[in-house]
């Protein structure tokens, strides 16, 4: 319960880092009517702890980006390790953050030097839990052989239940995921739903795109 309520405190930071207050607002309130949220934070397993830790990764990654402190890029590797070791899904996470800088690397070349020491320093620290999940029968692809794989009907499902089976939500989730593939402008998607202003629709900027794509890796990575 402690690290839900914990959870949707951090999902308002990474909202505000990400975009503005009203949006972190909003991401907290529906966070805290989430059944995924409800449901395990009455659980005594390690979900909420990696919850958690995904959203304070995530946070210290745009904070990173954003201004690039010295504090900005311990606090990334520590959260990063802890991460990793609340849950081996930790990895998808830190691949999605390395994936978004490799696509972004003229972006974010100054900044280059220390993310590789910070990524790095994951790694290292990482490393007694790689060595355990590809020994003997903590091989890796044991622990994972009842995951099935992926299809759209259960890409379909998992966007149908993260939005609270909402119809409307539904549709905005599986719009990010088709813009990637069919390279649709997510300006144009968006607009849809964004009042004028003077007039003109306001569309995210640059600086949203990057954080959009930013989204889209991250949920898109695990599958």
């Amino acid at each position: 319960v402690v690290f839900g309520i914990l959870s949707i405190l951090a999902v308002f930071m990474l909202g505000y880092s990400i975009f503005d207050k009203k949006t972190a607002l909003l991401c907290s309130f529906l966070s805290a009517f989430s059944l995924y949220y409800i449901e395990y934070s009455q659980e005594a397993r390690p979900y909420p702890l990696f919850l958690l830790l995904s959203l304070l990764s995530m946070t210290a990654f745009v904070n990173v980006l954003k201004k690039g402190r010295k504090q900005d890029y311990i606090f990334g590797a520590v959260t990063n390790v802890l991460m990793v070791y609340s849950h081996n899904y930790g990895l998808f996470i830190v691949a999605a953050q390395v994936l978004f800088l490799i696509l972004h690397f003229k972006t974010y070349r100054p900044k280059m030097k220390n993310l590789v020491l910070m990524f790095g320093a994951t790694g290292i620290l990482s490393t007694p839990l790689f060595l355990f999940l590809y020994s003997g029968s903590n091989r890796i692809d044991t622990i994972l052989a009842w995951i099935k794989k992926p299809s759209l009907k259960s890409i379909f499902d998992l966007a149908v239940t993260f939005s609270g089976k909402s119809l409307v939500l539904t549709f905005i989730f599986l719009s990010l995921i088709l813009s990637v593939f069919i390279r649709i402008d997510l300006r144009r998607i968006y607009a849809l739903f964004i009042k004028k202003k003077n007039g003109k629709i306001s569309v995210p900027g640059s600086n949203q795109r990057i954080n959009l794509n930013l989204i889209i890796l991250w949920l898109l990575t695990p599958i």
